[in-house]
Parts: C-alpha cells; structure tokens; sequence
C-alpha cells in the first residue's frame, strides 16, 4: 500500500485569541491521517498561542514564535521551512477547514497533473455567501476578488520563493500570481470546503479597492501584457451588471405591485370586520328593543 503523502498546514498566528484553537482544531478534525500543522507565532501581544493551544493532542503539532514581528508573510515561510510535506497549505488563524478538505485536495492532486488546488469559499460570521475563486492571470487582474488559500506542491513554493515579505496584505493573491508566471497549473474544486471568517473592516469598498490598485501597480508589466483580455472581462462584467440592474428594476416593481395588492388586500379584511361589528352591535340594539 502506497503511503499517503504527508501535508503541511502552516497557520501564522498573530492577536487572534478567540479563534486560533478552533482553526487547529479544523485541522486536527481532518480524514486525511498524514497531516503536520506548524502554528508560527508572529509575537503575538497577549496570549501567546503555546498557551492557547495547551492540552490540544496530535502527533506532529509544531509551535514556534519568532523573535519579533514581522509580518504574515515572513511568518508563512518560517514555518514552511520548517515543514517536510510534500504538499503545502497554509490557513490564516480566524479561518476554518472542512473535515475533508485535506483528503478532496489531496485526491485531486493525484489525480491530475496540477500543481495546487483550491476550494470555493463559504464566508462566515456575517453574511452567508459562497465565493469561487479566479485561477487565472486575466481574471484576477480584472478586479479585487477573495484570493482563497489553496494547498500545493513543495516545488511551488520553492520556485516561486516564498510569499513576497514586504507585502502587509494580497499575500495568497501575489503568491498565485507570481506561480502563474512561472508556468504552474492551479485549478479549483466546487465544494466549498474552506471556511473564511467575515472581516467587516477588510471587506469595505473603499480597502478593496486600495488593494487592487496597489496589485496592479505591482505587477503592471503584467497588467499591460493582459490588457485586452482584462478590458473584454470588464466589458462583459459590466453587461452582466446592466442585466442585474434591470432584473433588480423589474423585482422591485414586482414586490411594489405585490404590497399594493397587500395592502388592498387588508383594507378589504378589515372593511369586513368593520362591517361584522356593526352589524352585531344593531343585532344587540335590536334585541334590547325587543
């Protein structure tokens, strides 16, 4: 029997308290055995997370802190350095992974001739949505998307060289970006099996939008070799939001007509009773006569 290639969940850790031990947690929970998590202390304040991970049991939990704060990036490569997977996942601290999510990936892997795979996203926490992530240069250059995390092969990780240490966010979508360049295949499976939490403040317009511009700008080389396609992409995306916008129109006047004929509705209820208690109060007067 051959044995099951071993996977690397690195989570880097920083002033996430309330949500780290459940994020283990979702990793120890797996159906996937040959799993290693390596949890990287970003010098957290407070609670550090040896300590609130104490009296969690698996064979091959690693927990290390770094000296001093350096950011998500630099965290996520200390700790896959320090991993010995032949595939690499990491998972940010506030997130959750479905109890299958490492066996699907990993069973997909072996079965193509892909070199990482992702899952659709089910946001939590807020409001309830699933998201499909873009695989693709033209599509994620097209607008601000959720980049989901996604699980791969070692020797992605070390042809690319690590997730970019001087970015404080876009991280996951740089790191894609830059493995697409250097010829590596990603595809993406319809489950949603990643569970990201909702971050109000990281989800504003106005945060999006700086992210995909400082992106752009990043890789505008990139941008300008992609351009037709990004414009056709934007063209169509903003057909489809003309479509939306008159369905939206015609839902509206529909719900207006529905109220409408609601509130006739009612009137007319409340007529009748209207007229049921006039009627008895003359059978009482009536009655009283007799």
């Amino acid at each position: 029997m051959t044995a099951q290639p071993t996977v690397s969940v690195v989570i880097p850790y920083f002033d996430q308290p309330e949500f780290l031990r459940d994020a283990v947690e979702s990793v120890i929970a797996q159906t996937y055995a040959n799993v290693e998590i390596i949890v990287v202390d970003d010098c957290s304040p407070g609670v550090s997370a040896i300590q609130l991970l104490r009296g969690l049991r698996h064979p091959k939990l690693l927990v290390f802190k770094l000296e001093s704060r350096k950011g998500s990036s630099v965290a996520r490569n200390a700790g896959i350095v320090r991993s010995s997977g032949e595939y690499i996942l990491t998972l940010d601290a506030a997130d959750l992974l479905a109890p299958q999510y490492v066996s699907e990936t990993v069973k997909y892997l072996l079965d193509s001739n892909d070199d990482g795979v992702c899952t659709a996203i089910r946001i939590f926490g807020g409001a309830d949505a699933i998201v499909y992530p873009e695989l693709e240069i033209p599509q994620i250059l097209s607008r601000s998307t959720v980049c989901n995390t996604f699980i791969y092969k070692r020797s992605v990780f070390d042809a690319v060289e690590g997730y970019r240490e001087n970015l404080d966010s876009d991280q996951e979508r740089q790191f894609l970006l830059d493995a697409l360049q250097k010829g590596f295949n990603f595809k993406q499976i319809k489950q949603p099996l990643y569970f990201r939490r909702e971050n109000s403040a990281s989800a504003e317009p106005s945060v999006l939008e700086d992210r995909y511009s400082a992106l752009v700008q990043r890789n505008l080389n990139l941008y300008k070799q992609y351009l037709p396609q990004i414009l056709s992409l934007q063209k169509v995306r903003v057909q489809e939001l003309a479509v939306a916008r008159v369905r939206l129109s015609r839902d509206l006047q529909r719900l207006s007509a529905d109220d409408a004929r609601l509130k006739r509705g009612l009137a007319n209820v409340m007529s009748y009773y209207q007229d049921l208690e006039h009627d008895a109060l003359r059978t009482e007067v009536t009655v009283g006569q007799l």
